[in-house]
């Protein structure tokens, strides 16, 4: 079987989750004995692990010729590769293909990240339902999924799993945490409010002892957290900063001591890397915050940013309670093996070339 992935996500940067998101998938693929093609953006190309095949396409950024490509000349491109079939990671579909197409939804858009993405997202979406079949993970509420959606166990890279006692040390000089730190990925400024608002009651009993340290989806977003953490007198405690490689993540979230996720926050994804790493997760509900963790979060309600700072001081600085969320969270970690997870997905692709989905 030869498989055409279109992976046009690959091009977003670094510091977007669905940047590293993406690329795990690429590496969940690429480990199968299928003969596997990566159709990526050229200016992204250097982002794909070595080893890989790779067909380069000319397009820009996350506008306008991403957006043709996801919706047309990926299948067309895949066609004239003689694949056998296109793997869509992301929502993101063809209008029409000539040779049958899946999509793997994750959950991850980010409008806030794009700006206003209302149309795109619509034109996105409108080849879903011509798809041989749409898989969702596992761990996501069910939503009203009809039709052609199949279940698919989620995937996490094995780099991420804590290791027996390791605690993994940032390089002070590169990233400028040299202690202990809560780990948050705000991808929009109501997020980055939110979590700021909250941390100031962690500041306010800790100071600077520990460091919150903001993996921000843009430069611009890592300004902004920078100003506001002056101006709110967080300065010696709050550190963002933007990610240039999402090979680095692993180490990142390995070695937080909690991580910190508000309902305008991250992608679903990033909720497993934490629990598969062995940290404690504060945040807010929500339908897919308690899908994915279940009874391993110290969830608080939605804009109560008082019982959000009061819920990371306590993982903080009551061990049992960090003590009982850690296991709950590897245990959960261990439905998203590498290999469950990649026999799942190539099963049915199988079925879909074979004419049975």
């Amino acid at each position: 079987m030869r498989i055409g992935v279109q992976a046009a996500a690959l091009g977003l940067a670094p510091s977007d989750p669905r940047h590293a998101e993406t690329r795990g998938l690429l590496e969940l693929l690429a480990s199968s004995a299928e003969e596997v093609i990566f159709l990526v953006p050229a200016a992204a190309a250097r982002h794909v692990p070595p080893g890989l095949q790779v067909q380069p396409v000319e397009m820009s950024g996350s506008g306008p010729r991403r957006l043709k490509f996801e919706v047309r000349d990926a299948a067309h491109l895949a066609a004239g590769l003689r694949a056998d079939i296109l793997y869509c990671l992301g929502a993101s579909a063809p209008w029409r293909s000539s040779i049958p197409f899946v999509v793997e939804e994750t959950g991850s858009e980010l409008p806030d990240i794009d700006g206003d993405q209302r149309l795109a997202s619509a034109l996105r979406r409108a080849g879903a339902g011509a798809a041989a079949a749409r898989l969702v993970p596992s761990d996501l509420p069910p939503r009203g999924l009809t039709g052609s959606v199949r279940r698919v166990p989620p995937a996490v890279a094995t780099r991420f799993r804590a290791g027996p006692g390791e605690v993994p040390r940032l390089d002070p000089g590169r990233w400028g945490v040299a202690g202990d730190y809560v780990l948050a990925w705000p991808c929009s400024q109501r997020a980055l409010s939110r979590l700021m608002a909250g941390w100031t009651w962690v500041d306010g009993s800790l100071g600077d002892s520990v460091s919150l340290l903001l993996l921000c989806a843009s430069e611009t977003l890592r300004a902004v957290a920078m100003r506001s953490a002056s101006e709110m007198g967080l300065q010696e405690s709050v550190r963002a900063i933007v990610l240039e490689d999402a090979a680095d993540l692993p180490v990142v979230f390995r070695g937080a001591r909690a991580f910190m996720g508000v309902e305008a926050g991250p992608i679903p994804q990033v909720f497993r890397w934490a629990l598969a790493a062995g940290v404690p997760i504060v945040g807010e509900t929500s339908t897919e915050a308690e899908s994915i963790t279940g009874d391993a979060a110290y969830l608080v309600a939605q804009g109560q940013t008082r019982a959000l700072g009061a819920a990371a001081l306590t993982v903080l600085v009551e061990d049992e309670v960090a003590q009982s969320l850690r296991p709950k969270g590897m245990e959960r970690a261990k439905a998203y093996d590498f290999d469950n997870a990649l026999r799942a997905r190539m099963d049915v692709l199988r079925s879909v070339t074979a004419g049975r989905a």
